[in-house]
């Protein structure tokens, strides 16, 4: 039995019909969070249920994207995950390891802070831009906004994300790996 390093073409075919139905059901929950919304604002005590469906729909779109951008690669999905959804730099993965810690865990770590510091530089190679935008964005904090994204990149979350994307696939696609 072999271990499969990354997805297949039948695979990543599988996961844009899962990703498909997936935006159809983020519709569906949309129009749950709407009528729980209406609920709350006639004064129903509806604790976080409306939130919850908002975040469910998100993690659930925010983990299919990660899953087909990064083939399943992890030092791809290691990236993606920490640069682009989490805006951070890359030595964000390791920060809080001590320099002389030798546990499995540090060492795990320290190995994929390496690998998807090798992706960087990939992505850096394509697009000079994109690990600085990144790292202006990681500048504004966790609480930023898109107009505040907008103000200091000129382009919103969804369009680094889609930038971010589409070099990452220019990496993958062109045979690289790390």
């Amino acid at each position: 039995m072999t271990t499969a390093t990354e997805l297949t073409p039948e695979q990543l075919a599988r996961l844009d019909v899962i990703e498909s139905r997936v935006i159809e059901l983020r519709s569906e929950l949309y129009g749950y969070f709407q009528e729980i919304d209406a609920l709350k604002q006639a004064g129903i005590e509806t604790g976080e249920a409306a939130e919850a469906l908002h975040d469910l729909s998100d993690d659930m779109s925010d983990e299919l994207r990660m899953l087909r951008v990064s083939r399943g690669v992890s030092a791809f999905s290691d990236w993606w995950s920490h640069r682009v959804r989490a805006k951070r730099s890359i030595a964000g993965m390791v920060e809080d390891i001590p320099d002389d810690a030798m546990d499995d865990d540090a060492v795990l770590w320290r190995g994929k802070y390496q690998a998807a510091l090798a992706v960087d530089r990939a992505i850096a190679d394509l697009d000079p831009e994109l690990p600085a935008l990144i790292d202006r964005a990681d500048a504004l904090g966790t609480e930023r906004t898109d107009m505040q994204l907008q103000a200091v990149l000129g382009m919103t979350d969804a369009q680094l994300e889609d930038r971010a994307e589409a070099v990452l696939t220019q990496v993958i696609e062109s045979g690289w790996r790390p």
